[in-house]
């Protein structure tokens, strides 16, 4: 009963990002699909990070001592 628990919760907390990540996946195949891109270009986009939300240099000016 509480084998699959962990995964419920990883899929409950990080739902946004999963489908994020899936979206991006299905347009990449798509362009594959239709000779957009070879399949290098497929792989790199399926395992490349999500874009940055926060700019961290702003972060860093905001939170040093000198800003």
């Amino acid at each position: 009963m509480y084998f699959f628990h962990p995964l419920i919760l990883y899929i409950v907390v990080f739902y946004g990002e999963l489908i994020g990540r899936w979206r991006r996946f299905k347009k990449a195949y798509a362009e594959w699909w239709n000779n957009d891109i070879d399949i290098a270009q497929l792989v790199d986009r399926s395992i490349e990070p999500p874009p940055a939300q926060l700019d961290l240099d702003s972060v860093l000016h905001m939170c040093s001592s000198n800003p």
